[in-house]
């Protein structure tokens, strides 16, 4: 079953999950007083991401959080891609070879012989 994250139509959930993962690392706060956030799952067929809490690069807190809803996208493995710039590039390549046919059409000058 593929999966829509963000805009992009992944082969898997499980691949949904692993961007998900690789995208929920964030900072903020400064001085004293700042946190890091770091995805830590290594096991992507479960419900739950595993997250690193930091505060004032101290200690790991380990906390669980759901990963977003998925909902189901129509993943063609690029091959809709392929089609669609097939139909783009194959009527300019023919009205190329046309142009080629008509300008050796009008190229046929006759040499004059003395």
């Amino acid at each position: 079953m593929s999966a829509l994250y963000q805009g992009v139509c992944y082969p898997s959930v499980e691949a949904a999950r692993k961007t998900a993962c690789s995208s929920a690392s964030l900072s903020w706060g400064a001085g004293e007083s700042s946190f890091s956030l770091d995805c830590t799952s290594l096991e992507f067929s479960s419900t739950q991401m595993e997250l690193c809490k930091r505060q004032d690069g101290g200690s790991c807190l380990m906390i669980q959080r759901p990963y977003p809803d998925f909902p189901e996208c129509n993943y063609s493995g690029g091959s809709g891609m392929a089609v669609d710039w097939l139909y783009l590039v194959l009527p300019i390549m023919a009205g190329l070879w046309g142009l080629k046919k008509l300008i050796n059409l009008f190229d046929q000058n006759p040499k004059d012989t003395e």
